[in-house]
Parts: structure tokens; sequence; C-alpha cells
């Protein structure tokens, strides 16, 4: 009786006492008590939902109401209390759901991560083959369904079957393809979460193409890396030596290098560091001392005075070099840099300089 009292705390509070006490008659009062509850009282809504919950974590509750009778607003209710409740069975009822197509539509990404997430492994089979009929489906929603059931298959540590590799391939192939630069960056990043190195042509435009939006040419670089295709190595060398492209773009260039070891890449880091811009070449310098011939290129330029000393100093490069163990780094360091000015000095007369050009500026108000 109590939990439809005229007082709103009383009506929480029997819910809540429902809730620790599960029983199969407590799940129609409660489903009531939601459906006659204001939708601005969150707080008893919320509290029915974890009630409900708690009586359907008990099996025989489970199978008594877990049924698609009744009308639409009660399996509704149900399977927005499932989400919350993470075991096989509920899974199987939520891809139940899908199946026959008494679901909220709105919420089908939560709907498809849910069921692969927590599905048994006797039932994954039959998540997938759900999840691949929606490959005629319009580009954007199939890359809802797809990013939805990879993120839960990550979560489960397993691999995407062959079919849908090839889906994603044509899916990224399709989005590469737009006219939407964000289609186009779905494409990017779904060819390189699953390294799809037929599509790496196609990322590789993007990546060299001047009228795409920076962020989205940053974006290919990365991917060309992640694809692991040979050639990256001198697309970037390509995008490194153009000095029409922006800083931004060729230090993420470089960044992503980093992650290529190999003379090629070494020789692509010291050829650049020796006239790059300093912000450039402290990007390029950390690249090449993460290995130890790359820190003995460094060093010897720096030596032959090729490279600027100051490049010691950054933080980045000596972690680099640290890692590396270098063989009497210390001293050698020490010797390349004993003929720099204290930094703060350095920051000092930089401070003043740049406080004279503003001096001697005239400014405009127009």
């Amino acid at each position: 009786r109590k939990l439809f009292d005229a007082d709103g705390f009383v009506r929480r509070a029997a819910a809540d006492a429902l809730g620790r006490h599960p029983q199969p008659g407590n799940v129609p009062l409660l489903l009531r008590l939601w459906s006659e509850t204001d939708r601005k009282d969150t707080y008893l809504i919320h509290t029915i939902r974890m009630a409900l919950r708690d009586q359907l974590a008990r099996d025989e509750i489970f199978r008594k109401y877990a049924r698609f009778d009744g009308d639409a607003d009660r399996r509704r209710r149900l399977l927005d209390v499932l989400l919350g409740l993470p075991k096989a069975h509920a899974a199987e009822f939520v891809l139940t759901a899908l199946r026959i197509g008494q679901y909220d539509p709105t919420r089908l990404d939560e709907f498809i991560r849910f069921a692969t997430r927590h599905a048994s492994a006797d039932l994954l089979e039959a998540v997938s083959d759900y999840v691949l009929t929606w490959q005629k489906a319009d580009p954007q929603l199939q890359m809802l369904v797809f990013r939805s059931y990879g993120e839960a298959l990550a979560e489960r540590g397993a691999r995407f079957s062959p079919p849908m590799v090839a889906w994603a391939e044509k899916l990224a192939g399709r989005l590469l393809e737009s006219s939407d630069p964000a289609d186009r960056l779905e494409g990017v990043q779904l060819a390189e979460s699953l390294r799809l190195r037929p599509l790496y042509e196609p990322v590789a435009r993007i990546a060299a193409d001047r009228e795409e939006e920076p962020h989205q040419r940053v974006a290919a670089v990365q991917a060309c890396v992640g694809i692991a295709d040979p050639r990256c190595v001198e697309l970037i060398d390509g995008i490194l030596r153009n000095r029409d492209d922006s800083l931004t773009l060729r230090r993420a260039g470089a960044r992503a290098l980093w992650n290529i070891s190999g003379d090629e890449s070494r020789q692509v880091f010291y050829t650049h560091l020796v006239t790059a811009h300093h912000r450039l070449a402290i990007t390029l310098a950390a690249g090449l001392a993460r290995s130890q011939a790359g820190a003995e290129m460094l060093l010897d330029s720096i030596a032959e005075g090729k490279a600027s000393p100051l490049l010691l100093r950054e933080l980045r490069v000596l972690a680099a070099l640290n890692v590396t163990k270098v063989p009497d780094l210390a001293n050698r360091i020490a010797g390349l840099t004993e003929n720099l000015p204290p930094a703060d000095e350095m920051t000092a007369q930089e401070i003043a300089e740049r406080r004279q050009a503003y001096l001697a500026s005239k400014p405009a108000v127009d």
C-alpha cells in the first residue's frame, strides 16, 4: 500500500524496501508505480529502476517476467532496467528484442553494446549475425552499429570475425569517399583501428591533400602509420619536406614516425633535423633518440654542428636518450652543452628582445 502513498518520500522508501527484499509479486507493482510517476520525479524513478533491477537479478523472477507479452510500455521499461543487469540471460533478452524489433530505436547503440558485452560465449555468434544485418543501412547508421559492437567486443577481449572485417573495409571505403568531412574522419579512424591495409591509399590521399582540414590530415597521417604500410615513411618524409604545410601537421607526422623503427625512419629524422624549426627539431630529435643507433646519430650531428646543442636541454629529448642508455651519456651531454649560456639567462634575453620589439611597434586601432 505504501508504494502508492500520497507522500512522495513514503513512495520512494517503499520502493527501496521492495528492492531490498526481492519477491515475484513486486515486479508488477513497481512497473505500475513507474508508469504512474511524474517524469519530473527523477529520484523516485531512479529508486524504482534500481528496485526492479534487483528483482530481475533473481533467475526465477527474471524467467517469470522477462517476456514479450503485454503492452509496449511494459517492454520498454523492462529493457531499460535490464541494461543495468550485466548477465547473460539479460543479454539474451535484449538480443531477442533487437531481432523482433521491439525496442526503442533511439537506443539501438546501447542495446547492441549490452548484448555484445554480456552475451554468453555460445550466443556471441548470434549477436554478430544480427549486427551484420545492418550492412545495407546508410553509412552513418552502419557506423553507429559497428562502433557499438566493436567497443563491446574489445571489452570482452575478442576479435572481429572475417565477415566483420570485410564489412568494416567496405564501410570505411564508403566513408572515405564521402563529401562530408566528418564521414571521412570516421573512415580514417575505422581504417586505423582495424589496420585495413587495402585502404592505405585513400587514407594517404587525405593525409597529402592540402585542401583537407588540418585535423583531418593529422588523423590520416596517424592512420597511415597505424595501418602499418611501409609506404607511410615516404609519405611523412614528403610532409616534413614541404615547408608550406603547417608546423602542427609536420610535428604530428614526426610524432607518428616515432612508432616506426628502422634505418629508413631514422634517416628521415636525421635529414630534416639539420634544417628544421626548433619546435619541429625537438620532435625529430626525440624520435631519433628512441633507438641507440639514432641517439648516436643525434649526438654526432650536434658535435659536428649540424644540429643545435639546445636540443639537449629539452626534457622530451633527454627522456628518450636516457631510455636508450647511450654509453657515457651524462659526460657527452655536458661536453656538448658546456658553451651554452645558463637557461635562465637565455630566457631573460628572449623576454628582453620581445619587450623591445613590442615597444618599438606602432599600434594601429584599425
